[in-house]
């Protein structure tokens, strides 16, 4: 298709005339019959040439070829003007209104065409002369941007900028830098970002980068949607705002040190050649600045690395005078022994037990220094424990010669392998005094248990021996008491009554150390099956009833859940009737006992309350101990073991027993029992 030419006149059979001329030389015509419609064309359709008649009604010829020159895009437009003689004998100057030529009518059809062309010819070489021009302007810009500054950022930054200014519709123009091994770059400057600097990327990820890598020429992806050397990485370009993609190399010395890559987004994704020609250009210029920031890159990389080692280093100094501090002032004896036997370092303790100078110890054999027979038990006891514990570390008593003290016994801790390098560690403590004690508490412990034993046995066989005359003593009382009812009077019916109540706490006690002595010794045994307790807890009742009577008291007993208790009746039945007694003891006359449950997860809750006195706070946590009693005043009133029978038998059912109160506002004694599942 020939050049777009627009024929401006108002006289029909002219532009009829010029319209057929034209298209048989190729060209495209587009017509316009005023001044107006001719201006608005030029906007729209922007032709490459124009012939325009100069004497048109509204808008002449001249104003439009005024107008037009006045646009800065129909700077080089081709206008050619049509005059007439009575306008040349006007003194119009053609050249004066902006046009590039004239013919008078009439007009030789082969000089216009002729004109055209010519015209047409100049406009298209002053448009490259300027775009060539502009990119030869650029290039002096970057070189003395390059002249101006030592700072290679600052020169990466300006060559990237002046890019994306110079080249229209680009998205982002970035430089990056190429490691070595041809696996990672840095970017090092982006068009559309001041603050990147040394950004990493992973050249797996750019195709189009390793393509120029291996080639060492431009590389243009005209169509990013289509081009197969895309397709790895499809994924990542779904939000991208371009569509076209150049990577220029970057030489030095016939090597790829670097790459510029434009991004582009046009309607026709592409870059013309002249761009890409321009942009090697620029990247044969940054060549100098890229190297040295890539010499620089790896310079500032190298000082970082070894400012990291150097500080590693200094750490693991200081880390290691601290541990050379600590290892020589530690409280326990230390000997590093190398995996030959010798002594390499000893601190002052372990000089100090063994008695011997750093000097005499360091560089002699271990067996030296333990005996020959001591250090062969120590390898094949320390081999052994190594490998059976299922640890690496082994400890063991060692009797070892010392210099000052004769022989010594020593608690030895070691690795059963290297720790620093060939080394083992090995601790020493001097133990000859402990373990004379351990001796000796093991000792006095068995003969302790030894008398522990004596003692149940004969508590046991004495409560088994007072029980039948205590019994006895206690019945016969009793009879007396019963057979001679008001026959005796003053004296003699105290000193009766007395004997009475004493014979009764003594048949108490007796059988409570019995049972006490039976829990101890694991005899007592218990009937657990499960049972309703509501009639273990009645039967109790029913028998305390008469001595609540005598007291004025009142029994409460809460509504009992229907769920089986896994439970002794007997001891059970012991426990309340225990509980019960006491509160009636300490619970003056008109006060009230109550009896209540509660389900607590899989136990049920027995509570045993009263209006009494109360327990003072210290003495609670002692409640439950043998022969504890609240006052000095109670101790008349029992043996002090009845708290800790109620404990074993609870806990011997697999529940627990604890007390509450205050003092003045009564106690509350609970505990808990299994639920049958």
């Amino acid at each position: 298709m020939g050049a777009y030419v627009l024929i401006v006149d108002d006289d029909n059979f002219i532009r009829r005339i010029l319209v057929d001329l034209l298209q048989d030389r190729g060209f495209t015509v587009l017509e316009a019959e005023s001044g107006e419609r001719a201006l608005e064309l030029c906007r729209d359709r922007r032709p490459q040439a124009v012939i325009l008649d100069l004497v048109m009604p509204g808008v002449d010829g001249a104003e439009v070829c005024r107008t037009l020159r006045a646009d800065p895009a129909c700077r080089y437009l081709p206008i050619l003007l049509l005059t007439s003689r009575a306008d040349r004998a006007a003194s119009i100057n053609p050249f004066e209104l902006g046009a590039d030529d004239y013919l008078a009518k009439p007009f030789d059809p082969e000089d216009l065409v002729t004109r055209l062309k010519a015209a047409i010819f100049k406009q298209n070489a002053q448009e490259a002369m300027a775009v060539r021009t502009g990119d030869y302007r650029a290039l002096v810009d970057i070189s003395e941007s390059i002249a101006d500054s030592v700072e290679t950022g600052q020169i990466l930054r300006r060559i990237v900028g002046k890019i994306a200014g110079h080249i229209s519709d680009i998205e982002r123009c970035s430089i990056a830098v190429i490691q070595e091994d041809s696996a990672v770059g840095y970017v090092l400057a982006s068009s559309d970002d001041a603050s990147v600097e040394e950004l990493r990327i992973d050249l797996d990820n750019y195709p189009e980068i390793r393509r120029v890598l291996e080639t060492g020429e431009p590389l243009l992806v005209s169509d990013v949607d289509r081009d197969p050397l895309l397709d790895p990485v499809r994924g990542r370009l779904a939000n991208r705002q371009f569509n076209a993609i150049l990577v220029v190399p970057v030489h030095h010395q016939q090597r790829v040190v670097g790459v510029m890559v434009l991004r582009a987004l046009r309607s026709r994704p592409t870059l013309s050649p002249r761009e890409i020609e321009f942009c090697q250009l620029v990247a044969d210029v940054a060549s100098g600045p890229l190297c040295n920031a890539r010499f620089f890159t790896r310079l500032r990389r190298e000082s970082a690395a070894l400012r990291q080692a150097k500080q590693l280093l200094e750490d693991e100094l200081r880390i290691k005078a601290i541990y050379e501090e600590l290892f020589d002032n530690a409280s326990d004896g230390l000997i590093a022994v190398n995996s030959d036997g010798l002594v390499e370092f000893a601190n002052r303790r372990a000089l100090q037990l063994i008695g011997l100078d750093r000097d005499d110890l360091v560089g002699q054999l271990l067996q030296g220094v333990v005996g020959r027979t001591t250090f062969g038990r120590v390898l094949v006891g320390w081999q052994r424990r190594g490998r059976s514990d299922g640890t690496d570390r082994v400890r063991f008593d060692l009797a070892m010669p010392t210099a000052h003290a004769g022989r010594r016994l020593f608690s030895v801790s070691a690795n059963a392998s290297p720790v620093l390098g060939n080394l083992y560690i090995v601790a020493i403590r001097d133990v000859s005094e402990k373990r004379r004690m351990e001796r000796e508490l093991t000792a006095s412990n068995r003969r302790l248990q030894q008398l522990d034993r004596f003692r149940a046995e004969f508590l046991n066989t004495a409560t088994h021996e007072l029980r039948v005359p205590v019994t006895i003593v206690h019945g016969y009382c009793s009879l007396l008491r019963d057979s001679l009812g008001n026959g005796l009077r003053g004296a003699e019916a105290e000193y009766l009554q007395a004997a009475c109540d004493s014979s009764e706490k003594l048949v108490d006690l007796v059988n409570n150390m019995l049972d006490l002595s039976r829990f101890e010794a694991g005899k007592m045994g218990l009937e657990l099956l499960p049972r309703p307790i509501e009639e273990t807890v009645r039967e109790v009742c029913r028998e305390l009833a008469p001595v609540a009577e005598q007291s004025r008291l009142a029994i409460q007993v809460g509504s009992v859940p229907g769920r089986p208790v896994l439970h002794d009746r007997h001891t059970v039945q012991r426990v309340i009737a225990n509980l019960l007694s006491n509160a009636f003891k300490f619970t003056p006359e008109g006060g009230r006992v109550e009896i209540e449950f509660e389900e607590v997860g899989q136990d049920l809750l027995v509570s045993v309350s009263d209006t009494g006195k109360g327990i003072p706070p210290e003495q609670l946590p002692h409640l439950f101990d043998e022969f504890t009693q609240v006052g000095r005043e109670d101790a008349r009133r029992g043996s002090g073991l009845g708290l800790s029978i109620c404990r074993k038998i609870v806990e011997s059912h697999g529940g627990r027993i604890w007390a509450e109160s205050q003092p003045g506002m009564g106690s509350r004694f609970c505990f808990t029992l299994p639920l049958a599942h």
